[in-house]
Formats: C-alpha cells, structure tokens, sequence
C-alpha cells in the first residue's frame, strides 16, 4: 500500500524497508513501523482473537492499552503489535486460535455466547467439588493467550537502573515537558520519563497551531529545550508501571537498537512526582463495538499522520470531542474519504472546526452516535441512532473512528494513593486527594487549549520544587492559566444504543452491557464486586479502557448517582512487564571480606552463604578430613571478618544490652568476655556472640553473621518507647577477623605481639588491645572449634597483610587455613549450637539446654524473650536438642532426615550430623521428643531414598562429643 505524505509528523523512514513475516508469510514495511501499523498498511485487519468467544479483533488504539493486538513475536507470547517496531527477520504470529486466524474453529464460542451469563463460571462449576478440577484444565486451555515455547533459549539481555531525583515527571508530552523546564530553572535535579520513542505527547501527529507553530513544531521545540538542560534526565521508551510509598516510581525502558539491552528495569527515589499522563479515549459502547475496522479517533489520527497509514476507503467517525473533530478534518486534507461525523454532545464543538469540516463537505450529526455496525472480519456499513429520539440511519462505511470523549487518566495516581471523584464540568474521574508532595496536571485537569496546558505543567513542575524547599516565586509569573468553557462527552452509551448482547464493555475480558446488567441483577453493582464477578478490567489492559464506562455504566443501570460508583483503586503494575525484567538480570550480588584474595589463592572453594561468599572447604576433600586434622593437632588459620562487630556506649547502653541479650549483664569483668544470647519474644534464639565492657559505659560486642545487619534495627525496636541515650556503631566491614585455633596457635601468635599470651595472663575468654604489624588489634581468646583459639580484630586494611604474616610465622608448625565445612564439623563435636541450625520455632533456650545462660530473677529489665521462657519453663512433650552418634558406622543419615516411632509417627528430626574421625562413626544433634532424650534412648532415622520400612539407628548420647572437660579449649 502507497503511504500517505505528511512529512512533518511521520515517524517512518520511506527509503529503509523492512521484511518480516506474519503467519508465515513475507511482508514489508519501513523503518519506524510497529508491527500493528505494517500490517495495517498491507491491508491486514485481523491480528487477534478474543479471549473467550474467539471473535476477529483488530487495530483499536496505538499505545498498547488493551490486548487486542496482542501476538507472538520471535517466539515470545503476548507482545504488543502496537507499540513492538519491526526489525528484519522478524516472525509474528497470531495468538488464540484454533484452525487459522481468519476461520478460527473455536469461534462456535461466539455462537454460544448466550450461554455464557454473567458469572457463568462461579455458577456452573464450583458444585459439585470434583467437578471444577476436571473443567478447569480446558477452559483455560481455550481462553489461552499464547505459549512459551519451553525449549527455546530466548537470549534476552535484561538490566536494572536505580535512580534517585528531586522531580520526577511521568509524562512527556507539552505538560510533563513545561513541567521539567520549570522544576529544573529552580535548580532541582528532574527525571523525565516518556513511554514513546519522542517526546510531545498528543502534539506528536498534530499540525494545528499552539501559539502560531503547528502542534509538532512545539512538541519539537519544548523537547530540543528539555533535552538541552544538564539536569534533566529523560528516559524515552520507558513505561512507568506504579508509583510507591515514599514517591518511589517503578518503570520499565525498552531497549533501542543500540543499546545492550532488551529490556531495563528502572527504580527511581524521587523527592516529589508529577504526574502528566493526558487523557485516554473513553470507548464508546455499541453493537459489535469490536469488530476490526472500529478504532480509536486518535489511533485513525496517528497511523494517517506518523506512519502514512489510511484508516480505511470509507471512514466514518461517531465521538465526543473536538480532537475528534480535528482528526477528522486533517484525513480529509490529506485525501482520505470521511464519509461523516457523528459528535454525540449537544454543544461545545469548536465553531472554527465545524466550518473547516462543512469547507470540506463532511457532514456533522450532532447529538448523534453509531448504535450498531455490521460485517465480521471488516465492516460493511453502521447505524447512527440519534440519542435522544432514536431516529437512526444507515451509513455504508468500512471503518469507524469511535469515541465517547475523554477521560483523564489516573491509573497512575491511584497506584500512588490517591482517591477520585466524579467532576460533572468535565465529565471524568479526576483526582480528589493526593498524597504527599504528589502532583498532577495537563490534560488530565480539564484543559484543552494548549497554552493552559503547558502552563498548568509549568505550575506542577514549580509546585513540586517548592514542595523540596526550592525557590520559586520568582518563576511564577512567566506563565498563566486561561479560563475554559468545557462541553463534554457524558454518555458510554444511551438508551438508543448498546442494547444489544454484543456491545462490549471491557475487549480483554469478553465482558459485555449485557453481562453487566446481568452482574448488577445478581447483587454486584459496586465496581470492586462487579469488576470480578463480569470480568471487567482484570485483563492485561489494566482498566485503561474501561475503567470509566464502568462507573459510568453502573450509575446508569441503578439510576444512583455515579460519584457513588467511585473506580477501584489500580494494582501495579499498569503497564505490563515481563518476567525476566521484574526478575533482573540475576546478578551474582555478593560481598567478599577483604581476605578474599588472599583464600583464592590458598586453593579456596568458595560458596554463597546469605550475602557473603565464604570459603567451603580447601583443596580437593569436600570432607575436610585433612583440615579438622590439621586444627586438632597443629594449627588452622580462618577468615571470620563476616561476623558483626559493634561498639554500644553511653549512659543507657547497658540498659539495652539487658534488654536485648537473656543473660546478666551486671558482672562484666575487666578484660574477660561474656558469652551473650538473644532471643525473639517467643523465647527462641535469635542471636549470639560475645560481649565485653571496653570503658565506662562503653562496650563491644559481637554477633553471627547471619544477624549483623539487622541489630541495629532490633535493638532500636526494643528501645523505642524508652528515653535512653546511647550510641551503637556497626563496625562489621570497618574490622576484618581471623581465628587461629589448635595446639600451636599460641606459639604462632607470640612470634607477632608483644603482650603475654600465658595461660594465667590471657585465660580463656579473655581479651585484650596488642599491636601487630604496628595496627592496634583486639585479640579475643574464644574458639568455636573446641581447642586453643584467637580472634584477630583489626582494621580492614591490614586484614590482607596480617594473613601472609600470620601463614609465614605459622609455617614451622604446619599452618593451614580451614574452610567452613571444617568448622562445622569441628564445632559440632564440642555441641555448639549453630542458630538456624540447630533451632527453630518450636524449641526454645531451654529446649537447646542453654538454660544456664537465662538471668532468670532480673524482672527489671523486661528482657526480650524472658516471658516466653517462664511460661515454657514448666511445659512438657517438648523438643529437646540430643546428641547422639549411629549405631552402624557404615549408614550415614544426612541433615533433615525425620525421626519416626513406630510405624510413621514423626517425633523429631537431626539438624547436623557428619562423621568424626575423633569418634570413628557417624554422629551429630538432633531435636527430639522429650521422651527419648534421654541417654541412651534408642532413635530410628528415615530420609528420603530410603525403603519406607527401613530406618538408621542411633543412640542419644552425652556432649560434648570431643574434649569433654574443656582442657584443650582452656589450656
């Protein structure tokens, strides 16, 4: 098809073609094409079909509002063929039918749709029970849109942008552009976010004059001004799925050619938000209101004045706007046959527009509107229907530019928080309250002349600045806002029209007038119970299309008022996104502790745990045979920078601590440590660590690693309601760890500091200050692995240095690193409790024989956890944590593995349990039922892979397993 020439607003590039195919077959467009708009150029109506009576659906709007274009393209499902571009190479094809496209064998659903009342699923099928799960497999299988093809690797290069900004405008056309240049003379940083290719908005592919330039020329010009300013950000392309608590705008930007990108998920903090996202075309309801060939006016606009597109050989408009009347007007001009106008509004219409029409001999039917059309897969001719008389005629006309007026569009407002009202004077929803330093404007309030709408952008952009604490009186008089007379569209349909079973109401979801009044007879005539029991804007749509005609609709089949049909509120996101962008590229986001390179060196096998990556074992031997060896005879070296490391001082900060940690915290001891738990308010452990008392009223203390992110925000909590005055610094990455640990660790680490490391001088416990490489370091003299042990804490900086030294002065007795593996073993043959691995929410203090640890007579305190523990104090048939060793060396139950009584009664399951070369067999701790903890209780084991009458057997033992005295740990 030859394109139609308006070189001022076209977006095609004419002398670039473009092959594609679409169900299978070769065609062409040119570069600047959507897929929608190639098809319609080659004379291509039918792009989809329905999703439940399988009807003919074709072009209907340009911006992806509904799904009515929805295909496959390369592979992928339910792409938008309005807003995809074409590429070469590109394969399309049709969604959601049986047989082919034009002859779909599924459509006999079209046949049946009487059958199909409102709520017709909730009645047939929820009784009886069976009866549902054996229908819902092909129901959903008829009313599918698309597949992914499972096998296929789609390839697709996903990002994530997080942004921060004083303003963010969400709309680029002359109100969200007007609305940048103002916050931005102000001085505050702008983010500009635009969902088409170009900014402009509805001055894109309109040639009327806005202050003596065509509408174009001003679009171009306010965009060559935004993009010309350094602290303005616009993000074209991007389509902004929700606005969140705090003003945090979520969006999606679609990658360009040259970008690396398919896809990029965009968070943006922003200080105040402006939403400038115009109006939407409220769809007009009639007979066959979705056939192909029925298309918005805007949309009929666009494909004749961007992409050279005809609408159609004999066009016909039936709408309520002066846009319409305008784009009815501009076809003619470029050669078009518009056979009439149908406007259905009383009064209002745009005297200059009318003579412009009458000059080219398109009669204009006032008060009138299409009540019904006829054809399937292209349109014959149309009934006008006059709507208050009921007088109709026939037109012959293959296709019809519908409206029924505008409606502002809230959807993103409503993700925001904000409520809505019915405005009479303008015949919408607009918003009513809007949460904090939230703001709208343009179109969407009402204006039309754009001189009022683009200063009503520049007055939002200023109103948003000054929210921040910007200047911006001084601005404030370059632009004012003019008075306007508004005439508009209040009808959806009227008594003349959308009478029949086949005027639909909602094109995502089937739903029809009829189906409606039915939903409003059955009790649902609220929108939040009709919406759902009809099937009315749950589609990918979104409500953008009927989201006001059902409020509208509703009002009018009650006879209430409509402000008492207010819209629900809009789930994020409106703007539909895929899944493997909300996922995000699937980054490898991990910390490593400054001694990282260092292990890597060493041989290090290293494994995500939470947000670090440590070290799982060394060399070769996941069994770590070698290691536990090394550790008990000579001397380990591990990196432990990942545990928490905090300073608490002030006058209240051993208040606190006696909050938050189970023991007493009054007999602190001058250069010893306290062994410290905490616990939730069920009584069950939470946290643990060792604390010590540095100065008056100044303390540090450690925590697990799994915890030191959130102590901060937990000891903050527990102290909310108090007045106490202290400080607590996080110090986790500021302080780097190693732990020595075996016979020699003493011997290593006297060649390096200058203090007494002595028994008596440093006992167990104990710590103190001592320099080492010239770096003041805390030594801590703990061990979790049950032998001779030293914590290292010293600045990050120096962790790197302090490894090679401590590896050279330990190589006379054999040093070797030890990963975490090593360690578990180790610590679980001295029976100390890993949190998370040896309790959970079932088992308390107490349950894990931690007793001796509560500060059972301080009431005072009001310790987190300690109300929980009285009250377990005296409960029997509790879990209780055993230690216990296998029975049969040769079988090896695995962490998990259930203990059962009898023949399938589930008492208790292990938490660890490895072989120890210590013991010679299998052993490990398990949380069993109080009755069978007792030494020497027999327990039966049973996991998975296992012949379901077969069990492992162990028996409960005394712990320590390993050094039961403590002598090694103590020496």
């Amino acid at each position: 098809m030859k394109r139609l020439h308006q070189p001022l607003t076209s977006l095609i590039d004419e002398t670039r073609k473009v092959t594609f195919s679409w169900e299978k077959k070769e065609f062409t467009g040119f570069k600047g094409d959507t897929l929608a708009t190639a098809l319609h150029a080659s004379g291509v109506k039918t792009i989809s079909r329905s999703l439940k009576y399988h009807r003919p659906r074709g072009l209907y709007s340009l911006d992806g509002e509904g799904v009515s274009t929805m295909v496959e393209v390369d592979k992928m499902p339910n792409t938008r063929a309005e807003t995809t571009q074409i590429k070469n190479g590109m394969t399309a094809l049709a969604q959601n039918y049986t047989g082919s496209l034009n002859f779909d064998l599924k459509g006999i659903n079209d046949k049946l749709s009487w059958m199909m009342s409102a709520g017709f699923y909730y009645r047939m099928f929820h009784k009886p029970e069976f009866l549902w799960k054996r229908v819902i497999g092909p129901i959903r299988n008829t009313a599918g849109t698309g597949k992914l093809d499972m096998d296929h690797d789609y390839g697709r290069q996903v990002e994530e942008r997080f942004l921060h900004t004083d303003v963010c405008i969400i709309g680029g056309g002359p109100a969200g552009m007007t609305a940048a240049l103002a916050a931005a003379k102000t001085g505050a940083s702008v983010i500009l976010i635009e969902r088409r290719g170009q900014l402009g908005g509805f001055y894109s592919w309109r040639t009327a004059l806005i202050n003596g330039l065509a509408a174009v020329s001003r679009g171009r010009e306010l965009e060559t001004q935004v993009r010309a300013v350094s602290n303005i950000l616009v993000l074209d392309n991007t389509f902004a799925m929700g606005v969140w608590g705090e003003r945090q705008v979520t969006a999606y930007r679609k990658g360009k050619e040259d970008e690396p990108f398919f896809e990029q998920y965009i968070e943006i903090m922003s200080g105040s938000v402006v939403s400038a996202t115009g109006c939407l075309e409220r769809p007009l309801v009639f007979e066959h209101n979705d056939r192909p060939g029925v298309m918005q006016a805007d949309c009929a606009h666009r494909l004749a004045h961007q992409y050279g597109v005809s609408p159609g050989k004999r066009i016909a408009f039936s709408t309520g706007d002066n846009l319409s009347l305008e784009a009815a007007a501009d076809l003619a001009k470029l050669g078009l046959k518009v056979v009439m106008v149908a406007d259905s509004r009383e009064s209002g219409h745009d005297p200059e527009l009318l003579k412009e029409l009458d000059k080219l001999n398109i009669p204009v039917w006032k008060n009138y509107s299409v009540s019904r059309i006829w054809g399937q897969s292209t349109i014959k001719k149309a009934r006008f229907t006059d709507i208050k008389t009921g007088a109709s005629t026939i037109v012959v006309c293959d296709t019809m530019v519908t409206n029924a007026g505008r409606t502002a569009d809230v959807r993103l407002l409503s993700t925001a928080g904000a409520k809505v009202r019915y405005n009479k004077n303008l015949g919408y929803f607009e918003p009513e309250t809007l949460p904090e330093n939230v703001f709208f404007a343009g179109r969407a309030r009402g204006f039309e002349s754009g001189v009022n709408i683009e200063a009503s952008g520049y007055h939002a952009g200023l109103d948003a600045a000054q929210a921040l604490g910007f200047a911006v009186e001084s601005f404030r008089k370059e632009k004012v806002l003019e008075n306007e007379v508004h005439s508009p569209c209040l009808i959806a349909r009227s008594s003349y029209i959308g009478k029949g079973s086949k005027s639909f109401v909602c094109f995502d979801e089937d739903a029809t007038y009829k189906t409606l009044v039915q939903g409003v007879e059955a009790g649902m005539e609220r929108p939040d119970l009709a919406k759902r029991f009809v099937s009315v804007g749950l589609g990918a749509g979104q409500s953008a299309l009927p989201g006001s005609n059902l409020s509208l609709l509703l009002s009018e089949i009650t006879g209430k008022y409509i402000d008492g049909f207010r819209p629900t509120k809009v789930r994020p996101p409106i703007e539909p996104i895929s899944l493997d962008t909300l996922a995000g590229p699937n980054h490898a986001i991990f910390k490593v502790t400054p001694l990282y390179d260092n292990l890597i060196k060493t041989g290090a096998n290293m494994q995500r745990m939470g947000i670090w990556k440590r070290v799982k074992y060394f060399g070769e031997d996941p069994s770590c045979k070698e290691e536990v060896k090394n550790v008990r005879n000579n001397v380990g070296i591990t990196d432990v920078s990942t545990l928490g490391k905090f300073r608490i001082f002030g006058p209240d900060a051993k208040k606190v601590l006696d909050r938050i940690y189970i023991n007493p915290m009054s007999d602190f001891k001058e250069g010893m440590l306290k062994y410290v738990v905490a616990l939730n308010q069920d009584g069950c452990l939470l946290d643990d660590g060792v604390a010590s008392k540095i100065g008056k009223e100044d303390y540090l203390f450690t925590t697990s690693t799994g915890h030191a992110a959130k102590t901060i925000e937990w000891f903050r909590f527990h102290s909310r309601y108090e007045n106490w005055q202290y400080n607590i610094v996080n110090l986790t990455d500021q302080l780097s760890g190693v732990n020595i640990a075996g016979p020699n660790s003493r011997k290593v680490l006297e060649k390096l500091v200058d203090i007494d490391l002595s028994r008596d001088a440093f006992p167990h416990n104990g710590i103190q200050k001592a320099s080492i490489l010239g770096v003041e370091a805390w030594l801590m003299r703990v061990g979790f692995v049950g032998e001779l042990a030293y914590e290292i804490h010293l600045p990050a900086s120096a962790a790197s240095s302090l490894w090679d030294v401590l590896m050279e002065a330990g190589r006379e007795f054999n040093i070797k690193p030890f990963g975490q593996e090593a360690q578990f073993i180790l610590r679980l043959e001295k029976a100390h409790v890993i949190i998370g691995q040896e309790t959970e929410a079932r088992v308390n203090l107490l349950d894990v024989g931690m007793g001796f640890a509560w500060a059972g007579k301080d009431i005072g305190s009001r310790k987190v956890g300690a109300y929980a523990l009285e009250v377990a104090e005296t409960q029997s048939k509790r879990l209780k944590l055993v230690g216990f060793t296998v029975d049969d060396p040769e079988e090896f139950p695995m962490d998990g593995a259930v203990i059962v009584r009898g023949d399938n009664d589930v008492i208790g399951n292990i938490c660890s349990c490895r072989y120890s070369q210590a013991l010679e067999k299998p052993f490990g701790m398990a949380l069993v039922d109080e009755s069978l903890s007792g030494k020497g209780s027999k327990l039966e084991f049973f996991q998975d892979g296992m012949n379901i009458k077969d069990r492992i057997r162990a028996t409960v033992c005394d712990t320590p397993f390993y050094d039961p005295r403590g002598l090694k740990l103590k020496a």
